[in-house]
């Protein structure tokens, strides 16, 4: 075999190893996206009865008051499902996935330490999922980008290979 026809085996081989990983990542993503959306309807933060403060959901938050926060978080929500809608549809490269996970654990870090409050107040229900869903998004998303990069690192090396193994036996 000419080291075109080994390099091209490999090509392929490689490349049928990417779509099954990326396939198999993909389904993740849809319940992930649908997940992340629906919990900005819920409150991330419970209400006293007695006090006068009332928290609610994200759009709540943002529409009320308006706050710098509240609307940065609105952004990258809106941003988070756009990207896991493509990682979806395995369009989402390795830097897109590695987009992804930095602004889903940013979200994740702005739930978990609730800027802007003084005295923080206690996460519903909601809040800790989305927290949760948050820090596991990463973890897939990082996981994901982990496996293309070691199959794109692979597949140079094995070119390598058969390039090299080929110009000696010349």
């Amino acid at each position: 075999m000419t080291s075109q026809a080994i390099s091209h085996e490999i090509s392929t081989d490689l490349d049928k190893r990417r779509r099954q990983i990326t396939a198999g990542f993909a389904r993740f993503y849809s319940p992930l996206a649908v997940l992340t959306f629906v919990l900005t309807f819920f409150p991330y933060y419970k209400s006293d009865p007695g006090e006068s403060t009332q928290y609610g959901s994200l759009w709540q938050e943002a529409t009320r008051t308006g706050h710098s926060y509240d609307i940065m978080a609105v952004i990258i929500f809106l941003a988070i499902v756009a990207l896991l809608t493509l990682a979806a549809v395995e369009v989402l490269g390795v830097v897109g996935l590695v987009a992804t996970a930095v602004l889903t654990l940013s979200i994740g870090t702005l739930l978990w330490t609730a800027p802007g409050f003084s005295d923080p107040p206690e996460h519903s229900h909601a809040g800790i999922l989305d927290i949760t869903i948050c820090l596991i998004g990463t973890a897939i998303l990082l996981s994901n980008a982990a496996c293309l990069l070691v199959l794109a690192r692979v597949q140079k090396r094995r070119t390598a290979s058969a390039t090299a193994a080929d110009s000696s036996t010349r």
